[in-house]
């Protein structure tokens, strides 16, 4: 039979263990501390908000991650990223940030991201977007609520490289580290949803959005082309110009549809797709509102 080692050395492999389980625990428990902080400042918890609470600091982060652009070529991404007045037109739309912000219909933006494996909606509709709604912020409100392009894409590139870079040094946590920048983009996805809310509730409209659904599959989608939409009709409304129509919004009616709950998108066909606008209600009494 073999010789049991001594209990003190059972007790201190055990702990080693738990030392290397907790420290490959890190990333996760980051993760969890960004949601966190992403419920805390939600807009329904009493007045404090994101920008209130950290004043000033989208524009300190942004204007970090704007330091290498002046090493790039005028005509290019430098020169995209300083707000100009633009005309609606495509070249204005895939490539400049205009001030007011250019209307992106959804059409656009997914015929431009799906040929390029959406390489377009980070480099360029998130980066574009995310830059207006700055430079607005900051003429109309005095200060920023968002991180701006540099300052929202920087950090996801970062938090992304996190992962292979620890995984290759052998740190603990490994690979996992690259879902910091998943969770950086999602942070960043919640503030815009409930930005562009309040672009609209600032014009005494309805708020397009509802901010929660982004973190449940499927109606986070739902959520993510509505913001697309309605941005857009948003600088449409701003620059005084009649929005056209989008066909895949006319085709798929949830998109430009008023804000409905999730049992309404749930019993109401008429919601899902233009061919079923004839199709009567689901009569369901779970889907009922309560």
């Amino acid at each position: 039979m073999a010789e049991r080692p001594p209990l003190a050395t059972c007790l201190a492999n055990r702990g080693r263990r738990s030392c290397t389980r907790t420290r490959s625990r890190m990333p996760f428990l980051l993760l969890l501390a960004i949601a966190l902080t992403c419920i805390f400042f939600s807009s329904e918890h009493a007045n404090l908000t994101f920008s209130s609470a950290f004043g000033g600091l989208p524009e300190v982060v942004n204007t970090f991650f704007e330091r290498p652009l002046p090493l790039l070529p005028p005509v290019g991404a430098r020169a995209a990223l300083q707000p100009k007045k633009v005309p609606t037109e495509l070249a204005s739309q895939l490539t400049q940030v205009g001030s007011p912000g250019v209307p992106r219909p959804l059409w656009l933006v997914i015929a431009a991201s799906i040929p390029t494996a959406l390489f377009w909606y980070g480099a360029g509709y998130k980066m574009l977007a995310e830059e207006e709604l700055y430079q607005y912020e900051v003429e109309q409100l005095g200060g920023a609520r968002g991180f701006g392009g540099p300052g929202t894409m920087g950090p996801f590139i970062i938090g992304l490289a996190l992962g292979p870079l620890t995984a290759l040094l052998g740190l603990p946590g490994g690979a996992s580290w690259g879902l910091v920048g998943f969770v950086w983009i999602y942070f960043t996805q919640y503030l815009l949803y409930e930005r562009v809310n309040e672009l609209f509730e600032a014009r005494g409209l309805p708020p397009p959005l509802h901010v929660w659904w982004l973190i449940f599959p499927g109606f986070n989608l739902l959520s993510g082309l509505r913001q697309v939409h309605f941005l857009s009709e948003f600088w449409y409304k701003e620059r005084g110009e009649q929005a056209p129509d989008d066909p895949v919004v006319k085709f798929f009616p949830f998109i430009g549809a008023d804000r409905y709950t999730w049992r309404e998108f749930l019993r109401r066909p008429a919601l899902w797709c233009e061919l079923l606008k004839d199709v009567p209600d689901v009569d369901n009494d779970f889907l009922k509102e309560p």
